[in-house]
C-alpha cells in the first residue's frame, strides 16, 4: 500500500482523531514529526504538550533489579524516543543517570526528550551536564542552543552554535541554528552566510532554506524570498507501519 502525503492541517486532524479514539502514541508520532520540521508550530506544540502532562502511558519501569547498560538498552531507548514516548524515556534515563551519572549518550538522551516536551529549562541544565563532562561533546552545543533559542536567550544560543561549529566545522545543523540566531538578533548578512553554509553541508536543508527565505522576505526581494520559502516547504508522509516522516526535497540554492 503507497503511502498518503498529507499536509499539516490534515496531519493535524489525524492527530487529534487519534488522541480521541484514545491512540495517544500515533497522536504524539504525529505532533512531533511536525514539530521536527516546523518547531514553532503553536497548535502542535501545545497538543503535543497537553499529551505528555497526562499520565497515558500504560507501560511500567522495571524497579525490582539493577540496570545494565548495553548497546541494546540504548538502542531499546532511542527507539522509544523516536516512538514518542517520551514520559518513559526522561524516567529511565534518570533511572539509569544515578547509577551512572557520567553516561553522555544517557545524559544527551534525556536532554532530548525533556526538549521535546518542552522542558527547556531542565534540558539546559542536562546538556550542560554533559559538556561539563566533555567539553568537545559536539552535539551537546547543538541541542543546548537549539533549547536556549525556545527560552529567547539567542545571544547564548548562537555562542554555543559556534562552540560545535569549532569543533566540527562540517555541522550543516549547528550552521543552521546560529543563522536562525543571527536573523533573530538582525544580524542578517551574518545569518545569509550561515544558512548558505548549512545547505553547502546539507543541499535540501527546508530549515536553511526557509531562514533564507523570511530574510530576503524582509530586505524587500520578495520573489527571492518565496523562491526560498517554496524550496522548503515540505509535505508529511504518514506511513501506519513506520509512523511519520518528513519528504524534503533535494533541490538547493545554486551560486
Amino acid at each position: 500500500m503507497g503511502k498518503k502525503k498529507l499536509t499539516i492541517e490534515q496531519a493535524m486532524s489525524q492527530a487529534k482523531e487519534a488522541t480521541n479514539v484514545g491512540n495517544v502514541q500515533k497522536a504524539v508520532k504525529i505532533y512531533s514529526a511536525i514539530l521536527k520540521r516546523n518547531p514553532n508550530f503553536a497548535p502542535a506544540k501545545e497538543s503535543l504538550q497537553k499529551l505528555n502532562k497526562s499520565p497515558t502511558d500504560k507501560h511500567t519501569l522495571p524497579t525490582d533489579k539493577p540496570l545494565e547498560l548495553s548497546a541494546d538498552k540504548i538502542n531499546g531507548l532511542i527507539e522509544l524516543y523516536n516512538q514518542g514516548n517520551l514520559l518513559m524515556v526522561e524516567a529511565e534515563c534518570k533511572k539509569i543517570l544515578k547509577s551512572q551519572p557520567k553516561e553522555l549518550t544517557i545524559l544527551n538522551l534525556l536532554g532530548a526528550a525533556q526538549t521535546r516536551q518542552m522542558k527547556y529549562k531542565e534540558a539546559i541544565v542536562t546538556y550542560e551536564k554533559a559538556i561539563q563532562l566533555n567539553p568537545s561533546f559536539v552535539e551537546a552545543y547543538l541541542n543546548l542552543a537549539s533549547s536556549l533559542t525556545e527560552l529567547g536567550k539567542h545571544e547564548e544560543a548562537a555562542l554555543n552554535c559556534k562552540k560545535a561549529i569549532k569543533l566540527n566545522p562540517k555541522f550543516a545543523e549547528a550552521h543552521c541554528v546560529l543563522g536562525q540566531a543571527q536573523k533573530t538578533l538582525e544580524q542578517s548578512e551574518n545569518a545569509i552566510k550561515s544558512f548558505k553554509k548549512a545547505l553547502q553541508l546539507k543541499p535540501g536543508f527546508p530549515e536553511a532554506y526557509i531562514g533564507l527565505g523570511n530574510i530576503y522576505l524582509r530586505q524587500g526581494l520578495v520573489k527571492k524570498g518565496l523562491h526560498m520559502k517554496q524550496l522548503g516547504q515540505h509535505v508529511i508522509c504518514f506511513d501506519p507501519d513506520s509512523g511519520v516522516s518528513i519528504l524534503r526535497g533535494e533541490q538547493y540554492e545554486k551560486n
